[in-house]
């Protein structure tokens, strides 16, 4: 926006702050993309593979009782870290893929990714709870109720599914992704609403998809974050 006096006056250009917060939003999203994958692969290490979600409340009880502060801390890492690291990704995804008729999509996205982070962080809290009670010497039966409502928020994949399919859907109208980033979104997102019915069915088939579903999920975050990066917003066609 300019704003123009009359002949011997001063003219004052003022340009408008939105393009250079969305390329902010950008630098800062994409790097947060590396971020949420890297809190997933550090919190992975953090903790011994958790317990059946169909398993006995002993069992639960009994895994919780001697790693209760590994799987506290591996939670700070997949839960909260990882929430907030979904946000700044899907700001910059937000901004990155405006380009074009992208506006439904986008949208979708971005209320996708907020709902999962939410859902993230609802995890976290359940897995505080988790840490008090045992921590207590609270029941097993106690323990394995906050773990079933932990596995149950699981199905944030669902969430997850939408956000990456929405991106890869924007990204395939305007070109602003490597056409082969949104093809591993689409299949993404086939893997990871099977792997979160693995947490309400229990099926072997199912289990082999949430088992591979994480790796496509972090590998596609990467892949569109290191596309952001290394192309910039030059990439981003109209």
């Amino acid at each position: 926006m300019a704003t123009e006096a009359g002949p011997g006056s001063t003219t004052t250009n003022t340009r408008p702050a939105a393009p250079a917060a969305a390329a902010a939003a950008v630098r800062w999203g994409t790097w947060a993309g590396i971020v949420y994958v890297l809190a997933w692969l550090i919190g992975l290490f953090l903790a011994p593979s958790a317990p059946d979600p169909f398993g006995s409340a002993g069992t639960i009880n009994a895994y919780f009782s001697a790693h209760r502060p590994a799987a506290m801390i591996q939670s700070v890492f997949i839960h909260g870290l990882a929430g907030v690291a979904l946000l700044g990704l899907a700001a910059a995804l937000w901004s990155y893929l405006a380009a074009g008729h992208t506006a439904v999509p986008r949208r979708v996205m971005l209320a996708a990714g907020v709902l999962a982070a939410v859902v993230s962080f609802l995890q976290a809290g359940f897995m505080i709870g988790i840490y008090v009670h045992v921590g207590q010497h609270g029941g097993a039966e106690g323990t394995r109720t906050l773990f079933n409502a932990i596995n149950k928020a699981d199905t944030i994949m669902i969430l997850l599914a939408v956000f990456a399919g929405a991106a890869s859907w924007a990204a395939s109208r305007n070109g602003a992704l490597p056409r082969w980033v949104a093809w591993l979104g689409a299949v993404t997102v086939v893997f990871l609403v099977a792997g979160g019915l693995a947490f309400l069915v229990k099926s072997g088939i199912l289990n082999l998809a949430l088992d591979v579903s994480l790796p496509l999920l972090l590998l596609w975050a990467a892949a569109a974050s290191i596309s952001m990066i290394w192309r910039g917003p030059a990439a981003r066609r109209a």
